[in-house]
């Protein structure tokens, strides 16, 4: 019976801790997922008007789906020009029309229709010039809600952004 005991508690650990590999077609980002954990080696492409790729590149660690240490960098931005000028604020262009962040976090629930992503970055300190484009990193997915208001995913919370008039 204690053999069974043992043999039943290796079987449960194994499947707790044992991860499955996924290989994403983003550039070449791998992600370890278990039961408990999941890492996740990001190399992914940035969509940018240059003349090689950019690959945004780091670690993700997460226990029991809650993140624990995230470390990505992102080519496109500048460190000395991010020291030299302040940062603006965070905004997303859509339709020729800027939204800003309003700092709301929206708890409300989502039905997932008419969520899309964002294709193009620009540094902080710069505006963005172009439809779905963002200055700030992070954003990856945008929601509209009415003409005025417009909903973006960053780190896992999603925000409010308005235009003003």
């Amino acid at each position: 019976m204690k053999k069974i005991g043992i043999t039943v508690g290796i079987i449960i650990l194994l499947i707790l801790f044992f991860p499955i590999r996924y290989v994403y077609k983003d550039g070449g980002s791998i992600r370890y997922k278990a039961l408990l954990y999941e890492v996740t080696k990001h190399h992914k492409i940035i969509p940018c008007n240059c003349a090689t790729p950019k690959y945004e590149t780091g670690i993700t660690i997460k226990l029991l789906n809650k993140t624990v240490y995230e470390n990505i960098t992102n080519p496109l931005i500048n460190e000395e020009s991010e020291k030299e000028e302040e940062p603006k604020e965070k905004m997303l262009m859509l339709e020729n029309t800027l939204y800003y962040n309003t700092g709301m976090i929206v708890t409300e629930g989502r039905c997932g229709v008419g969520i899309e992503e964002i294709k193009k970055f620009v540094p902080e300190t710069e505006e963005p010039t172009h439809n779905e484009e963002i200055n700030f990193r992070g954003g990856i997915k945008y929601q509209r809600i009415t003409d005025t208001r417009v909903d973006v995913l960053i780190k896992e919370a999603w925000y409010q952004f308005e235009r003003k008039n």
